[in-house]
């Protein structure tokens, strides 16, 4: 426990965001990684009209400020929106992954339920 709040909780300062954000933001970066989380974020942060955030891939103050400023809700559709838009842009280069394909929109599904319980 200790060792994921370092690596992915500290490094996101998620305690500054509200639980479903923090929630989606944690995720994406256990399972992408922080590069890629951060061109999800920033994808989603673009379509929402903060034009001072460049999809990088870099979590610098452009990025956790605007996540910080962006309306929760439509936060969380463009996230979802984007994240999925990753697993075909994934599967459209590797088809091999395709295979992978339901399980990952299940358990996008399922962090989703999450969220809105929240």
């Amino acid at each position: 426990i200790a060792a994921y709040k370092k690596i992915y909780w500290d490094v996101w300062n998620l305690e500054t965001l509200d639980d479903q954000k923090a929630t989606l933001i944690f995720d994406a970066s256990m399972n992408h990684g922080h590069k890629i989380a951060a061109k999800i974020i920033q994808k989603a942060l673009i379509e929402m009209g903060f034009d001072n955030v460049v999809a990088d891939g870099v979590y610098g103050p452009q990025t956790r400020n605007s996540i910080a400023d962006a309306s929760t809700e439509e936060f969380v559709d463009l996230y979802f929106k984007h994240r999925k838009n990753y697993y075909n842009a994934l599967v459209n280069a590797y088809p091999d992954q395709e295979k992978n394909y339901s399980a990952w929109m299940e358990r996008l599904e399922a962090l989703k339920d999450a969220i809105s319980s929240m």
